[in-house]
């Protein structure tokens, strides 16, 4: 019998030899559909981790950028309720304040300058280095009165700078004499960050608006 009447004679076997040469190829899409499903399952799962992660290390290095500040604050504090500060600041020894403007810049970590003044002696320098600005004026002012005060971002001639200020006062006593003031490097707060953080680091600030 020749091979056409073979295939005449069984039909079923021609049908399932051309649906063989059909569903080869045609199966062969729909599995690699199926891989490329599963390969973008897998980035679009991935993506959201590598996210987290990300944030992750941000938050802790935020963090530790903030209780380096809040130790600052802390310094600060601790340094204007002094009784050494609270008796100099009620003279008018400019000698001696200025020493200690000096000891204070090398005991507080990271800080630029130190300012020392008497109650609403405060005022606009811009001469000084790094000049003293409307916004350092102004922490001065609402600190004397008794406001919470926290730390500020300055910029003073392109260089930005971390502003902290703190009354002088005794703490058996709650008269406020002066304040105290320093600036401090933004950069060496942050040297915890590695240098892909760094390369993304800003400084933020958050405003206050009251309702009226």
């Amino acid at each position: 019998m020749s091979s056409e009447n073979r295939a005449s004679a069984n039909p079923e076997s021609s049908i399932g030899q051309n649906l063989l040469q059909i569903s080869g190829p045609a199966l062969i899409a729909p599995a690699a559909g199926l891989i490329i499903a599963v390969l973008l399952a897998i980035f679009i799962l991935s993506t959201p981790a590598q996210d987290r992660h990300e944030q992750q290390m941000i938050d802790s290095a935020t963090s530790s950028v903030e209780a380096r500040i809040n130790g600052r604050e802390e310094q600060l504090t601790a340094a204007a309720t002094s009784i050494r500060l609270t008796q100099l600041i009620a003279t008018d020894d400019e000698a001696e304040r200025t020493l200690e403007e000096a000891r204070l810049r090398k005991m507080i970590p990271d800080a630029i300058r130190v300012r020392l003044f008497k109650l609403r002696e405060a005022k606009v320098d811009q001469s000084a280095n790094p000049p003293f600005g409307y916004t350092s004026v102004d922490m001065i002012d609402r600190v004397e009165i008794g406001q919470p005060v926290r730390a500020e971002a300055v910029n003073a001639q392109g260089r930005w700078l971390l502003s902290l200020t703190a009354p002088i006062r005794a703490l058996s006593d709650l008269t406020i004499r002066g304040s105290l003031f320093i600036y401090l490097d933004p950069i060496a707060l942050a040297d915890t960050l590695d240098d892909g953080q760094q390369g993304h680091t800003r400084i933020l600030q958050t405003i206050a608006v009251s309702k009226t």
